[in-house]
């Protein structure tokens, strides 16, 4: 799910109560034929315009045992690769706190 070039950008949680995801696209790809995808802000020149991405949305939840396994040297993106880090830190902090005092 998190390799071949995709993106990985957190979203916060949506106006309706929906969790914080990560919105995970290609860059360039466009959305699929039904609609489905990732309603995105690109700049064009000095403005801004909306338009959708072929991707879709994950709760951390989800994907969190996949970026632990990510190998450090993983064909991943740039954001992956941090996601990656970030959650290895997270579950790291977490074994720790439960093992004693930082």
């Amino acid at each position: 799910m998190l390799t071949g070039g995709v993106v990985a950008t957190f979203v916060g949680a949506d106006l309706a109560g929906g969790p914080p995801v990560l919105a995970l696209y290609r860059p360039g790809e466009d959305a699929s034929v039904d609609g489905a995808g990732i309603e995105m802000a690109r700049p064009v020149g000095r403005s801004v315009r909306r338009s959708m991405a072929g991707g879709s949305r994950a709760r951390v939840d989800e994907v969190l045992a996949e970026l632990v396994a990510l190998p450090v040297d993983a064909d991943v993106t740039p954001s992956v690769g941090a996601w990656s880090v970030a959650a290895k830190t997270a579950v790291d902090l977490v074994a720790r706190a439960g093992s004693g005092p930082l």
